[in-house]
């Protein structure tokens, strides 16, 4: 135990594992994730009120779309879902698409706002930034994070039954699926890596001189991403599969856990990448913003001097 004990302390005194403490405490991980994953579970309810004003605007032939719908879903589960669904098909509001649309874009860059606050402050950054240009960045910040959302979930996390399920259908063999998932997986997270690293790039207030500084936490990120959507698709696989009271509180309950973890997982990632790029350097990252404006201020200067 004695010897347990000095190799803990001795791995905590080393200055990488000190400066990633330091900067996990900063960032305020724990609370940071709950506020994220508080507002995204805010917007999804008007974003999928949304999606339902929108889609009678489509001119979908109702008929066809519930034949379908009775072909591919579950019995039980497509009793609860028909008459929502022949509602959304049928009935058209615009003051409602209107209200859900601003609840959404408003509660979700909330979301965003308070995920950039936290990486910035990974980075000891804490000057707050312009507010017109946050809500702006905020939106394409959520672009990125919907994109590697439906790579990461929807093809890791559910590809697998969708590509069974369509080998009933178009009859393929085992060897073709199996391929067809294996591609389907490594392109995947080839994206989300990709998709991290520009938000990693993009989101701190911060001066990122090489992008080799962001590789370490992206590549963090979307390997934990990568396990985390292997335990949802599991859950929705083999416990989602009937709708009772009971499992939508549990269905609500996981999507909440799974908006926390990925939240913690996106600011962890950043930690690492401030880590790396204060050990790189030796010094702390500077702000962006105050460097773009102390450039604007240098080169009106040197203009007035000119003339």
């Amino acid at each position: 135990m004695e010897k347990i004990k000095a190799l803990l302390k001795k791995i905590l005194e080393k200055r990488t594992v000190k400066s990633l403490f330091l900067h996990m405490k900063e960032s305020e991980i724990g609370l940071s994730s709950i506020a994220v994953a508080y507002y995204l579970l805010l917007s999804l309810f008007p974003f999928l009120m949304t999606v339902g004003n929108i889609i009678p605007y489509l001119n979908l032939n109702s008929n066809e779309t519930m034949r379908y719908m009775r072909e591919v879903v579950p019995s039980d589960i497509f009793d609860s879902l028909e008459p929502v669904v022949y509602d959304l098909l049928t009935n058209r509001s615009s003051g409602v698409l209107s209200i859900s649309a601003i609840v959404t874009l408003w509660a979700a860059s909330q979301g965003i706002t308070s995920l950039q606050n936290a990486m910035d402050k990974a980075y000891a950054i804490t000057h707050r930034r312009n507010a017109i240009l946050t809500r702006i960045l905020s939106v394409v910040i959520l672009v990125i994070l919907v994109l590697a959302a439906i790579m990461g979930v929807g093809v890791l996390g559910f590809g697998a039954t969708i590509f069974h399920f369509l080998k009933r259908e178009f009859h393929w063999t085992d060897t073709t699926l199996q391929s067809l998932i294996s591609t389907t997986n490594i392109l995947a997270i080839i994206g989300v890596f990709l998709l991290l690293c520009l938000l990693y790039l993009i989101v701190p207030n911060v001066v990122i001189p090489k992008i080799r500084y962001v590789l370490a936490g992206s590549l963090f990120a979307t390997v934990m991403c990568f396990i985390l959507s292997q335990v949802f698709g599991f859950y929705v696989q083999y416990f989602a599969t009937r709708v009772s009271s009971y499992q939508m509180i549990g269905t609500v309950i996981v999507l909440m856990l799974w908006l926390v973890f990925s939240a913690r997982i996106l600011i962890m990632g950043c930690v690492i990448n401030s880590v790396v790029q204060e050990l790189a350097t030796g010094e702390h990252a500077r702000e962006r913003s105050k460097m773009i404006s102390n450039l604007l201020r240098q080169k009106v200067e040197n203009k007035i001097e000119r003339e």
